[in-house]
């Protein structure tokens, strides 16, 4: 309707430049695709071209569910922008940011997520966090960097550089340093006696 406004306008031969605003926009929205995926969205806003913005997002993408107070998408690279307290839950796995961009592959499926601000990885009992956290759904890696750390209990670890592998519940850390909780080792005369 406010396209056909303006277009009235423009073409009334009035002098001013006409104010287009958004080509659509719609309240409670929920948008099911034929591949699984379901985005339901509280307020959506549709611009000029392929931009777009909503606000109390929610994405399921078969086990993979993101949800954030407002979203920015651009249709033509196939991603989306989220903030304002981002939450990402995978199973077990749960993933809170300040902002996500999340890329799309072309049948519509997530590709990979990029978090950043005060990223918690949430695993189980183990506890991650860093300044920057990238997910890739292919192969279930999430990849921690910026001053990046992982408890286990009272174990921790810290690194460069720390990556999970989700499906194989492996960690790799690069320039690691551990701190290990005293009653998780043995000491010298435990290991003897438990010699046959």
């Amino acid at each position: 309707m406010v396209f056909w406004a303006s277009m009235f306008w423009a073409c009334s031969g009035h002098a001013e430049e006409p104010v287009v605003g958004p080509v659509f926009q719609a309240d409670a929205v929920v948008l099911a695709l034929d591949n699984g995926v379901e985005i339901t969205a509280d307020e959506v806003q549709l611009g000029q071209g392929e931009q777009g913005s909503a606000q109390m997002v929610r994405g399921v993408d078969g086990a993979l569910e993101i949800s954030a107070p407002h979203t920015d998408w651009d249709l033509s690279k196939r991603e989306a922008t989220l903030s304002g307290g981002v939450v990402a839950v995978r199973d077990d796995l749960r993933m809170e940011c300040e902002r996500m961009i999340v890329h799309f592959s072309d049948p519509g499926r997530v590709e990979w997520a990029v978090a950043t601000g005060a990223v918690r990885v949430s695993l189980g009992g183990r506890v991650a966090t860093g300044k920057k956290a990238k997910l890739t759904t292919a192969n279930g890696v999430v990849v921690l960097t910026g001053s990046p750390s992982l408890s286990d209990g009272a174990n921790h670890m810290r690194g460069e550089r720390i990556v999970l592998w989700l499906d194989d519940q492996r960690v790799e850390c690069e320039a690691c340093r551990l701190q290990i909780d005293p009653s998780a080792m043995k000491k010298a005369s435990d290991v003897d006696s438990d010699s046959p």
